[in-house]
């Protein structure tokens, strides 16, 4: 250990020759527990002692537990008290000294292996004292002190600084051995689609196969891709006729050869470490997926993170807990389909064949989700921030373009689930209701949606009475209007206009939802304007 302060004095500290310091990593003594510890309490082994505290907050006025512990200081000489003025910004606080004996027990953590000859150390210490124990047990030798020396003097030629930088760039080369595939689909993207693939290229983690599918742009699209290709091989350009997103991710996935598959939309952009954070933790995890939030991206500059609709972060789900949890959650649309979120083993989708069903215009991500869902034996959700979706005046006017084309869509869906429910034996008469339900309102949110963009109230009827000519949208509509499962009230107010065909008031119930929303949206961006004043 080695402390710099302002002034250009140094103090220097090491395991090898600081007896305290020795004691704990011999694992000869219980460590962190050094509040009533025998030799502690008889005599000082060096100048100060730095420790942790999780309780700090019950023993120390003014201080709060974060839960990741306080690193403190034990001053044990009055060299130790002129080294401790020596800092600057110290703020001083008051420890309470019987809680911290009370609190004793609890800071316990005593070594899974502790050192053969712990027991004898202890009883030596009553007999002979600190320095006459250590040097029988843990004998500091001229050869420790003269490799101690040596080392402060490498220190200050920034010897060991470098060697320690060489170590960590060999430690990380030596970790990118997995190779990730992002799949990026393209169609008409040449606004957006080298901010996206820039973000790919310039991630911190470098073992990449990046690979775009352009499905038919009549755009400059394919020129920026290739133009970008030319300077980085890591790009894999394939061209296709329009076929749409399913078959062109399906592609992509199929000539992919990394360990892990990433997917990446053309008007959307990654953190720079995006990849290294999602390998990092499937990794050390040893799960299946990982998962991630993102960040909302205006075309105004302005971010914000969305941490909504996820998994329970820093849990590994085991295979029970995805059929039993997750998948029923994910049904009633409590979890998001959000396939630019994970990193996934390239193995499971190839060996258990997922693939994206070619003729659903829509909402694909979500049948190829429920199929990964279904294969696969553990989950994790981290916290990190690591993908920056973009909302576009564009995108807006294709989902005005699409509302009703969605509605299809979500039916269609319907009918494909419930099939599959039945099928892979997880149908429940609840997730089946709660299914419905789900359904139901998702076509009401774009009848509101529609609302928005000033459709026609003939037009909305029209493709409400459309829908009741679907079988399973009218058993949907009696069922909620007669069982008794948990429906909150607004929700029934919607419902109940849809089945007895109030149109005019289900408009009005819209309407007034709309204005709550644009009047809340007006304070939250009032908000954030002053937050980035």
């Amino acid at each position: 250990m080695k402390l710099i302060f302002e002034n250009g004095k140094e103090y220097y500290g090491s395991a090898r020759i600081d007896f305290m310091l020795k004691s704990f990593f011999s694992e000869i003594c219980s460590r962190p527990s050094c509040y009533k510890c025998a030799f502690k309490t008889r005599t000082h082994c060096s100048d100060f002692t730095v420790f942790d505290s999780w309780n700090i907050d019950k023993i120390v006025e003014g201080m709060k537990d974060d839960d990741k512990g306080y690193t403190n200081v034990l001053i044990n000489s009055n060299k130790g008290i002129q080294i401790f003025n020596e800092l600057q910004g110290i703020t001083k606080y008051k420890v309470d000294i019987n809680k911290i004996i009370q609190l004793d027990g609890s800071m316990v953590e005593n070594s899974k292996k502790p050192n053969k000859y712990r027991n004898q150390f202890y009883q030596s210490l009553n007999k002979i004292g600190i320095k006459k124990t250590i040097n029988k047990y843990l004998k500091i030798t001229t050869k420790d002190y003269i490799i101690e020396k040596s080392k402060i003097l490498l220190y200050n030629l920034n010897v060991i600084y470098y060697l320690n930088k060489i170590k960590r760039k060999i430690k990380k080369w030596g970790k990118m051995e997995k190779k990730i595939s992002i799949i990026i689909p393209v169609y008409n993207a040449e606004k957006f689609i080298k901010r996206c693939l820039l973000s790919a290229i310039n991630q911190t983690y470098k073992n990449l196969e990046i690979i775009c599918i352009d499905d038919g742009s009549n755009d400059d699209s394919s020129n920026i891709i290739e133009e970008l290709a030319q300077k980085d091989n890591r790009i894999v350009l394939i061209r296709q006729k329009n076929q749409g997103v399913s078959i062109a991710r399906n592609n992509a996935i199929e000539s992919s050869t990394g360990d892990y598959i990433m997917f990446l939309d053309s008007d959307d952009y990654m953190e720079k470490n995006m990849c290294e954070i999602m390998l990092k933790a499937i990794n050390e995890l040893k799960v299946d997926v990982v998962r991630c939030n993102y960040k909302r991206v205006y075309e105004n500059g302005i971010k914000f993170n969305n941490k909504y609709n996820n998994l329970q972060v820093g849990y590994k789900f085991n295979k029970e807990e995805i059929i039993g949890e997750i998948l029923p959650e994910f049904i009633k649309g409590n979890i998001r389909s959000y396939l630019w979120l994970l990193i996934i083993k390239a193995e499971i989708i190839k060996e258990k064949d997922i693939k994206f069903i070619p003729n659903i215009k829509m909402m694909q991500d979500k049948l190829f989700y429920i199929k990964l869902l279904q294969n696969i034996n553990s989950i994790y959700q981290i916290d990190n921030c690591c993908y920056n979706y973009f909302c576009n005046s564009n995108s807006t006017i294709q989902s005005k373009e699409k509302v009703f084309l969605r509605i299809d869509a979500i039916l269609k869906v319907f009918d494909i689930l419930k099939q599959d429910m039945v099928e892979n034996n997880y149908f429940t008469e609840k997730l089946y209701f709660e299914m419905q339900k789900a359904t139901l309102l998702h076509i009401i949110s774009q009848i509101e949606t529609a609302i928005e963009y000033k459709y026609s109230k003939k037009l909305l009827i029209n493709k409400l009475n459309e829908c009741r000519k679907n079988e399973n949208y009218s058993n949907m509509l009696i069922i909620l209007n007669k069982k008794k499962y948990n429906i909150n009230i607004w929700d029934k107010l919607l419902l109940k206009a849809v089945y007895k065909k109030k149109y005019d008031r289900l408009f009005w119930y819209l309407k007034l939802k709309l204005s709550i929303k644009k009047i809340r949206n007006g304070f939250v961006e009032n908000v954030r304007r002053k937050k980035t004043k």
